[in-house]
């Protein structure tokens, strides 16, 4: 890959990373309005960008994942959630 293919990537992924964080309605109506132009090197470092920046704050967000198992109290569930309506005895 030629050095300046490899800029065009660049800043395509830069510029799509912070056109995300920054504003991401925006972000994804130039994604889709360059969805049939693939050879654009540009644009293909933007969707990337884009989606690594998706990717990180995904990551780095909290999920309400309980500390352990018995945070879950399982012992409690309604009997539907426990497969009873469905013909399964726990």
């Amino acid at each position: 890959m030629e050095e300046n293919e490899e800029m065009q990537i660049r800043r395509g992924f830069n510029a799509g990373y912070m056109m995300e964080k920054l504003n991401p309605k925006l972000s994804q109506q130039l994604r889709e309005s360059m969805s049939g132009n693939s050879k654009d090197l540009f644009m293909m470092g933007f969707v990337k960008g884009a989606e690594e920046y998706n990717q990180e704050t995904y990551f780095s967000q909290s999920h309400n994942v309980p500390e352990n198992i018995q945070d879950l109290d399982l012992d409690n569930l309604p009997d539907n959630e426990l497969g009873k309506d469905r013909g399964f005895e726990p």
